[in-house]
């Protein structure tokens, strides 16, 4: 059974207070800043549209961790009781330093840890843990952004997560590794990534209406 961890903040408390961030200004943007100038510059809508959106590089590295991160601050920034979610597996521990430096809202970040998926979205017994629980948060409407490291969707899962991501509004940031093929997933968008000593490359590969071929380099945050 994969494990749910809130720091300090109880899925409760975030399910009840999502209905009144939800429905003040979640849905009054489609499109959430980063202010992270280079980044929402070369994105085709200024920054992430609601929906499952990839971030792939190889290894699942090459600066998505970053960028996520991004992503939750600005969130924080933008409404005192936005909360946002992080799931992982147990080997991958996401830096709570890295998080404080941008000024994330640590009792606003809801972190979630479950055994990894297997090569097809499956795991043995366990049932490919991770990109279930990834689809159980996205669905509940709480969070506006949602960071999903390492899942691998089935391509029915990976449809959910579109789903419920339009009807709350909500950003899906899933962290992908590059090397693993997959089923085509619905994404409203995929940034391809690579690191740099100092800096990371970004490359618009997929988008809904078709404006790919954007690049830009950001200087390593």
């Amino acid at each position: 059974m994969f494990s749910m961890s809130a720091l300090p903040v109880s899925l409760e408390s975030v399910l009840r207070t999502a209905r009144v961030v939800r429905g003040i200004e979640a849905r009054a943007k489609d499109v959430l800043c980063t202010h992270w100038e280079e980044l929402d510059g070369a994105l085709p809508d200024g920054g992430f549209p609601r929906g499952l959106v990839e971030l792939t590089a190889p290894n699942g590295l090459g600066g998505s961790v970053s960028i996520a991160l991004s992503a939750i601050a600005a969130l924080h920034a933008s409404h005192p009781d936005a909360h946002a979610a992080w799931l992982e597996s147990p080997e991958a521990c996401l830096s709570a330093p890295a998080a404080l430096e941008r000024k994330i809202d640590l009792s606003r970040l809801f972190v979630v840890r479950a055994e990894r998926d297997g090569r097809d979205g499956r795991d043995g017994a366990r049932g490919g843990q991770l990109s279930r629980a990834a689809v159980k948060v996205v669905e509940s409407g709480a969070f506006g952004v949602v960071c999903v490291r390492g899942a691998r969707f089935s391509e029915r899962e990976a449809r959910r997560v579109q789903l419920a991501a339009e009807e709350s509004s909500s950003v899906v940031l899933a962290l992908v590794d590059s090397y693993e093929s997959h089923a085509p997933w619905p994404s409203v968008l995929r940034l391809s990534l690579t690191r740099a000593p100092a800096a990371i490359h970004v490359h618009v590969v997929r988008e809904r209406r078709g404006r790919v071929g954007q690049r830009v380099t950001l200087r390593a945050a």
